[in-house]
């Protein structure tokens, strides 16, 4: 390949998604058109982040490299080059590039472009409501053979979706109770498939960009007036040390400190709630020394929003001695825990699960997740939920990045 390209393997290694292509192509020697579709989106998306155009002889390069890397694959699946038989370059991998070009306004890395709307258009189902209600049925009940199961939830994803949408008193037990998949092991990749119909290329950004962000984040607390937190500072040194993956979690973690909170609950009948920094940083990510701790710590979590009548969303939970040690990281919601490998996997499907789910972020830690969702995914809000204190800290990573 061209010495300016990236192999395929590598671009696919830096995603769940991609990971799980791997390993079913690893299992079953063969791709599914939808596995097919995904290499090509997240092969583009990856170029997109990086600013890269690419010629017809680099999407050819790539699309020999898709085949050698799937040796059942053709290449001509991919691209097929301009001749006497076709008039303009084709192939799956090349139609995708051309329309992502075309709407290269739309989806440039460098803004945000992309609209917080949960009224707005979702895809157009390519199944009748008849063939909906019987896949429904059918993924209620079956959770194998898993790639049969992958494809019918893609199908009912915009029924599904507008479904959720409709549900007047939003809340994740009443979603589960319809569809108990949400609580499989395998979860974030369904997760992953409604987020991508909503936000086509969105959805892998936090992969793309989080060593990019660990950086930037870095950067910002090693600043004069930066991390004012002096435990938080001195552990910098050490943070350092610790690989990408490992320092992820730590570099996160001090957004409550830099990201002050200026949420006030109030509840009628009781003294207003103040969130302060701690509020913030428990409400983002809740951490137990030991994994026995977690239902207890997060009934104390769950009693302190039923008092002020307000719900208890979808969390992170990380288990571990401290913010430097082995940490082991879980989702929590509504009684079911999703456990992951690492904190970038964990943080990213809780994310998508606010917005698959239709769901509010937690007020104690709203800044937090708007910022994730602003800088991160390059999804906007809202005029009115936007803050002062959150635009000046973006603004600032901004000119440490230039």
């Amino acid at each position: 390949m061209s010495s300016n390209l990236t192999q395929v393997k590598d671009i696919l290694s830096l995603s769940l998604a991609g990971k799980d292509v791997l390993d079913n192509y690893n299992s079953n020697k063969a791709l599914t058109h939808r596995q097919q579709r995904q290499i090509v989106q997240l092969v583009i998306e990856y170029y997109g982040h990086k600013s890269q155009r690419l010629s017809t002889s680099q999407l050819d390069s790539i699309a020999r490299d898709i085949a050698s890397t799937f040796h059942r694959e053709d290449k001509s699946t991919y691209f097929i080059p301009k001749s006497s038989t076709y008039a303009h370059p084709t192939g799956i991998l090349y139609n995708a590039y051309h329309n992502f070009n075309r709407g290269k306004t739309k989806y440039r890395p460098t803004s945000s472009t992309i609209k917080q709307d949960p009224s707005s258009s979702l895809p157009a189902p390519e199944i009748s409501e008849e063939e909906f209600e019987q896949f429904k049925q059918y993924l209620k009940f079956n959770d194998r053979p898993w790639e049969i199961v992958q494809e019918k939830w893609e199908k009912t994803a915009p029924y599904r979706l507008k479904e959720i949408r409709q549900i007047s008193d939003k809340n994740s037990l009443s979603i589960l109770n319809e569809w108990p998949l949400y609580k499989h092991s395998g979860s974030y990749l369904l997760i992953n498939i409604d987020f991508q119909s909503v936000h086509n290329f969105a959805y892998n950004k936090l992969f793309l960009k989080h060593i990019e962000v660990n950086n930037l984040l870095l950067k910002y607390y090693q600043s004069d007036g930066g991390l004012r937190n002096r435990e938080y500072k001195k552990q910098l040194p050490e943070i350092c040390l610790l690989d990408e993956n490992s320092r992820t979690f730590p570099l996160f973690n001090f957004l409550s400190t830099v990201i002050t909170p200026k949420q006030y609950i109030k509840c009628p009948g009781k003294p207003g709630w103040k969130v302060n920094i701690k509020d913030s940083e428990k409400s983002f990510v809740l951490r137990c020394s030991q994994e026995n701790d977690i239902l207890s710590q997060v009934e104390v979590e769950k009693k302190k929003c039923l008092e002020y009548k307000i719900p208890y969303q979808p969390s992170i939970i990380a288990v571990g001695e401290s913010l430097l040690s082995k940490t082991d990281f879980y989702i929590y919601f509504d009684g079911s825990l999703l456990k992951f490998n690492n904190f970038i996997s964990c943080l990213d499907t809780c994310f998508k699960i606010f917005h698959v789910f239709d769901l509010e972020y937690p007020k104690q830690s709203l800044l937090i997740w708007t910022f994730i969702q602003t800088y991160i995914y390059e999804i906007d809000v809202d005029s009115s939920k936007k803050f002062a204190s959150l635009a000046r800290f973006i603004n600032n990573l901004k000119k440490l990045s230039s």
